[in-house]
């Protein structure tokens, strides 16, 4: 459990494969807020380890204990038809993982 808007949560994770230029971890973020379910977009990093922004500090929903659940996959960085950046996941995601954030 976390405690306050300073808190510094940082998501460690492990990964036997060797990430090319072009690929990323995706961090997938979700929690219950207003009673309805939220995905944030997903982050892509190069590392095995990110800190969660201080932006969700009190997002989760106080009736779910104020729980986020997290979850990782490979991804490869592509261009779509309009030049925009894209990334496409090519592995599913991992086992989600929770904390509590009060």
């Amino acid at each position: 459990m976390f405690s306050g808007e300073n808190a510094r949560i940082e998501l460690v994770w492990s990964s036997n494969h060797t990430l090319r230029s072009d690929e990323c971890f995706q961090i997938i973020m979700r929690w219950t807020e207003k009673g309805l379910p939220v995905v944030e977009q997903p982050q892509c990093i190069q590392g095995t380890s990110w800190y969660v922004d201080k932006s969700l500090y009190l997002r989760a929903d106080q009736v779910t204990e104020r729980v986020y659940f997290w979850s990782v996959r490979l991804a490869r960085r592509g261009t779509d038809a309009n030049g925009n950046l894209t990334y496409l996941p090519f592995s599913p995601s991992s086992e989600e993982r929770s904390f509590f954030w009060k």
